[in-house]
């Protein structure tokens, strides 16, 4: 293993407990969704389909809407595609929520 991935990994291990705790001082002031904070550290509790699946990672609101209309344009060419709009933002979340439904 070369010497920039083990400081990589070692940085990352030593660091994940400062990332938990920043994630709940933020979930606690109202930033974070509570019920999705196993989310930010890449736990879930959703099975991955075993088609191939589409996985959109949109971060703000402007890739959030770009994200909706590139997965029902899919959509609309391979109908019942299993698509994963993953997104960090609880004001984004609602909005797909909206769209979705």
């Amino acid at each position: 293993m070369s010497l920039i991935r083990t400081g990589y990994s070692c940085f990352s291990w030593l660091g994940a407990p400062l990332v938990t705790g920043y994630l709940k001082w933020r979930a606690y002031k109202g930033l974070e969704d509570k019920s999705r904070l196993h989310e930010r550290m890449g736990r879930t509790s959703v099975s991955r389909p075993e088609k191939t699946l589409l996985w959109i990672n949109a971060v703000s609101v402007g890739e959030a809407v770009a994200a909706i209309t590139i997965t029902q344009a899919i959509l609309k060419k391979i109908p019942r595609s299993p698509c994963i709009i993953d997104n960090n933002n609880s004001f984004v979340c609602e909005g797909y929520r909206e769209k979705a439904s």
